[in-house]
């Protein structure tokens, strides 16, 4: 069965799993705990079935909490997603600096490297996630919030 595993820490992983359960085509994500001396790797009850019908709007969301400040307050607005030039010109901005470095970076890092270089123009680290993540014809994901210029 074709599967995807994201490690989560070093006892958990993520599992991602197209599959048929009860007749319906769905994807399956669920955190599975690693093998260890005497046990099986198994999955945890921690976890969702998607029908396929909803995994775009799952996707949607999880591009949208990409642009979102992390924080505890209940009361934050959400935030607006930049404009498609401001997009476009952090993405190429970004492209250029990582092709330069030529090897993959933590995104921290990027967000680092890309500041430096703004001189003033605001972008944030969330908008930078956004732009790594919402452009893989730009950037290739290499794990562990890693990513290079393609």
């Amino acid at each position: 069965m074709p599967r995807r595993d994201i490690k989560k820490n070093t006892h958990e992983y993520v599992r991602v799993t197209p599959k048929r359960f009860m007749g319906n085509d769905v994807i399956d994500v669920r955190i599975w705990l690693y093998a260890r001396e005497g046990f099986d790797e198994k999955p945890t009850k921690k976890g969702v079935n998607l029908s396929l019908d909803l995994v775009p709007d799952l996707i949607d969301a999880l591009r949208w909490a990409l642009q979102q400040p992390c924080t505890d307050d209940e009361d934050e607005p959400d935030r607006a997603p930049m404009s498609e030039e401001a997009e476009r010109q952090l993405g190429l901005l970004t492209h250029q600096l990582l092709k330069n470095h030529g090897t993959g970076l933590h995104w921290d890092s990027i967000e680092r490297m890309v500041a430096a270089d703004l001189a003033g123009r605001k972008f944030d680290k969330w908008q930078m996630h956004y732009v790594l993540v919402g452009h893989p014809e730009l950037f290739e994901c290499l794990g562990g919030g890693r990513f290079r210029a393609r």
